[in-house]
């Protein structure tokens, strides 16, 4: 597994999703339908379409009649495919360890994980690196003022 459990950014393709979304019939002629491909890692999928919880054939269909068709086929395919950021982030791979407060509480960046990747925001963990290029960010544990204790992921 990598070093420790982090969430996995791809730097050098940020628009890559975390999950895939099914392959659609969009009513727009410049939007044709893309079959889901995923890589493998082990046991987990990268998918290379975008997951949202959004439908984007009901937008294409409120989207028709919109007087900027350029740019309500680019917020479909961008439901659809992911939104390009217009970064493509350094072209090295970075690891950050986890703080010190993380490796205190493993449960609470388990648990924090576990929900990010049931929720499709986030896939992992990884045992090999998922791209050439990645950022693996680090993670920290605070406590909370009324009690308990919070995840703070730096993602600087």
């Amino acid at each position: 597994m990598l070093s420790e459990l982090c969430p996995v950014r791809n730097a050098s393709k940020p628009g890559i999703p975390s999950s895939p979304i099914a392959t659609l019939s969009v009513p727009s002629t410049s939007l044709a339908p893309v079959p889901v491909t995923t890589h493998h890692f082990t046991s987990v999928e990268i998918p290379d379409k975008a997951y949202t919880p959004l439908i984007p054939e009901r937008f294409a269909h409120a989207l028709k009649d919109y007087p900027d068709s350029e740019f309500a086929d680019y917020f479909v395919n961008g439901l659809i495919n992911g939104f390009r950021l217009g970064y493509t982030g350094p072209d090295v791979t970075q690891i950050t360890p986890n703080a010190r407060t993380a490796r205190e509480h493993p449960e609470v960046v388990r648990d924090y994980v576990a929900k990010e990747v049931a929720a499709k925001h986030t896939v992992g963990p990884l045992d090999h690196p998922p791209f050439p290029h990645f950022i693996c960010s680090s993670m920290g544990v605070r406590p909370k003022k009324l009690g308990g204790v919070r995840l703070i992921m730096d993602l600087s």
